[in-house]
């Protein structure tokens, strides 16, 4: 496994990252140099091996010189060959979250991040529950084929393991199409329905919700609009309902 870091001077630099943890430490060096850095990609050697490679803007040396932390230039990172590997994905996002950077994994899949949420587009990898383990309170997950399934895997897995005794996640968001909504049968399994009106701090009235208890924690689960668009949100916070 080779990780190689590429600047974008004349004549190129290159700063290999090699050995154990690998990943994680390519992530920790291009969140050290956040405020040159423009472009991350992950492709294919012609021996197979992997590497990253990031461009930087014009003037990085003089960016990396005054060691300024006065704007975050991260924009994106791609990866042309997929990163399918559970353990390399939660290696390289997690320390990225907070940077506001885009992370394009391959095959359709991409992570943007920043402080208040991450955004995941196409998730498909499997086994999904991998998602529990990213480092933030609020995701948000658009562009599968099947929301309303993919939320009950979630929150299956969730309820069925010690994740939710570990995981930092409070809030999943998932945007719908007018003709989607939650299906009873899928609904069936631990959850309970109320129609009692539910005022929340972000979505205003919920007028009916379904909600479940496992361990420490409840679990709300409805339907709304929000900035133009059909929601579906899982909250995992304690809003002191009776189950």
């Amino acid at each position: 496994m080779e990780h190689i870091i590429e600047l974008l001077s004349y004549p190129p630099i290159r700063v290999p990252i090699n050995g154990k943890n690998a990943v994680f430490r390519a992530a920790i060096w291009i969140k050290r140099h956040q405020n040159c850095v423009t472009r991350v990609s992950f492709s294919a050697s012609p021996k197979d091996i992997r590497m990253h490679t990031v461009s930087f803007k014009e003037n990085s040396e003089l960016f990396i010189k005054l060691n300024s932390r006065t704007e975050d230039c991260t924009e994106k990172v791609s990866f042309s060959t997929p990163l399918r590997y559970r353990k390399w994905i939660l290696e390289f996002v997690n320390p990225l979250i907070e940077l506001n950077v885009r992370i394009d994994l391959g095959g359709n899949m991409v992570v943007t991040c920043s402080p208040e949420e991450v955004r995941i587009e196409n998730l498909n990898i499997l086994p999904i529950n991998f998602v529990w383990s990213l480092n933030c309170q609020k995701l948000r997950i658009v562009g599968n084929v099947s929301p309303i399934v993919m939320a009950h895997r979630l929150i299956s897995s969730w309820a069925s393991s010690d994740i939710n005794a570990s995981s930092t996640i409070k809030q999943l968001i998932f945007e719908l199409k007018e003709t989607e909504g939650i299906e009873e049968w899928i609904m069936e399994d631990r959850w309970k329905k109320s129609e009692e009106e539910l005022q929340y701090p972000i979505y205003g009235k919920i007028k009916e919700y379904y909600k479940m208890y496992h361990a420490s924690r409840k679990v709300i689960l409805f339907e709304t609009h929000h900035d133009g668009k059909k929601l579906l949100v899982v909250d995992l916070e304690q809003y002191g309902l009776d189950v």
